[in-house]
């Protein structure tokens, strides 16, 4: 998907600057259209953004308790807001799709956090049981006061 966007994204700039070429001395138009070039590189950089956001690469090479790490200190970077971390690393999520719907129940939670929690701190506490084919993850974050977010079971 951010491929063919990204393509789509290039041939707009590149017609724009096609554009710019023939507005001559309209200094107006040349305006525009150096606003319309940022506005596309900006659209790109959020696409990418997008991109890793939904899933990480570091999921893949890393794993999942790293990948949780970066995002959590990402976290603290973007919105100045600390991340205690307790995360029980005995076991790990073995599917492609568990690891990913671990990542972003996380991610929702920091999410919410940063958007309304108006927190100074987050603590993070994950830990998972195996029961048959599926994982639990009860998530308690915190930010001033105690949001308890439900128990999540992607399957293993």
């Amino acid at each position: 998907m951010h491929d063919d966007l990204g393509q789509q994204l290039t041939a707009l700039k590149m017609n724009i600057f096609s554009l710019e070429l023939r507005t001559g001395t309209d200094a107006e138009a040349r305006t525009q259209l150096r606003d319309m070039q940022r506005l596309i590189d900006a659209t790109v950089a959020s696409m990418r953004r997008n991109a890793v956001d939904l899933r990480p690469v570091m999921l893949d090479d890393l794993g999942l308790v790293p990948a949780i790490d970066w995002l959590a200190n990402d976290f603290t970077n973007r919105y100045g807001i600390d991340v205690e971390r307790r995360i029980d690393a005995r076991h790990t999520i073995s599917s492609r799709d568990g690891a990913t719907a671990m990542f972003r129940i996380v991610q929702e939670a920091l999410t919410n956090v940063a958007r309304h929690a108006q927190a100074s701190r987050v603590d993070l506490a994950l830990f998972w049981k195996r029961t048959g084919a599926s994982c639990g993850l009860p998530t308690t974050v915190s930010a001033r006061t105690n949001v308890r977010m439900p128990s999540a079971s992607p399957s293993v």
